[in-house]
């Protein structure tokens, strides 16, 4: 329960389940996000006149190929009364299946910046700056032995997160390989280098950080994570070459002089030194043009129902 609404999973996607689950009570309004496309829980919900809209939709071209080959998919595509893309290329494969579609963008940049019951102040205690190496997979280990002495020589506190615990025993091994002193975030120790070891932290570490380095970007083998997130807290965004995920994100990023994306390692200690000089970054201007297209989009549906 929360602010008043209840809060509770979803089934498994089987349709006699949405009998149990709206027995007594139909919803007004379905709102699905990004990529989730549930064939029997929207065909259920459309059966019965329920409204149902996809916002910040996106489709990439293997799911736009995948969504072709099936049915169930395409035609549970077609049923949503309004789709809300985050790009024209998204928009140009949704419309394939449904010509509802309209473009507001990432509804990411609109977050707004939370407050965290997580204690971190001791990290910033001495006033180092903090330079985050956010979601890094194991592929990636080698750019990261290369960049993380440089970044420790400008005198920042570094933080590395990895994408997946069960890869924090290699990571553990990079840093002892380097002989890297470092302590783990769960042992509240203040060191210059902090491994993170526990999930849901990463926006909070965000929110006391200056800098931040996008992992899943420098392996060919991967697509790239969401640049947005650091950014609303006013971090300087890096990242590598291989952001397919965030195409538009990282353009509109490197437009308004918030992201440098790195094409060798031996480059990033240059382009922080740069990027030091630059003014915070600030996506309020940005959010509030998103707010205002999904109001009029919602509005003009509402007002032609």
């Amino acid at each position: 329960h929360a602010q008043g609404f209840n809060v509770f999973l979803a089934p498994i996607d089987i349709y006699p389940l949405y009998h149990r689950l709206f027995f007594y009570q139909l919803p007004y309004l379905a709102i699905f996000f990004e990529t989730e496309i549930w064939p029997s829980y929207i065909g259920f919900l459309r059966q019965r006149n329920v409204n149902v809209f996809l916002i910040n939709a996106r489709m990439s071209e293997k799911s736009y190929k995948f969504y072709k080959a099936f049915k169930s998919f395409s035609h549970a595509i077609s049923q949503f009364n309004i789709i809300i893309a985050k790009s024209e290329i998204d928009k140009k494969r949704f419309i394939k299946f449904n010509p509802n579609v309209s473009i507001c963008e990432n509804i990411k940049y609109a977050l707004k910046r939370k407050e965290f019951n997580l204690d971190l102040k001791a990290l910033k205690s001495d006033k180092k700056n903090i330079f985050v190496f956010a979601s890094f997979h194991k592929q990636e280990l080698k750019f990261l032995h290369n960049a993380i002495v440089d970044v420790l020589s400008l005198g920042f506190r570094v933080i590395i997160a990895p994408r997946y615990l069960e890869d924090l025993q290699l990571f553990e091994n990079m840093l002892i390989s380097l002989d890297v002193d470092y302590a783990l975030l769960s042992q509240n120790v203040v060191k210059d280098c902090v491994l993170v070891d526990s999930f849901g932290v990463l926006e909070s570490i965000y929110s006391i950080s200056d800098m931040v380095f996008i992992g899943g970007s420098v392996s060919c083998k991967l697509k790239g994570h969401n640049p947005i997130e650091p950014a609303i807290y006013g971090n300087f965004v890096f990242c590598g070459l291989y952001m397919d995920s965030f195409t538009q994100e990282v353009e509109y990023l490197k437009k308004i002089g918030c992201l440098f994306q790195i094409d060798d390692v031996t480059k990033l200690k240059g382009y922080i030194l740069k990027c030091q000089t630059l003014p915070i970054c600030d996506l309020q201007r940005k959010s509030q043009d998103i707010i205002n297209c999904y109001k009029k989009v919602f509005s003009d549906f509402f007002i032609q129902a």
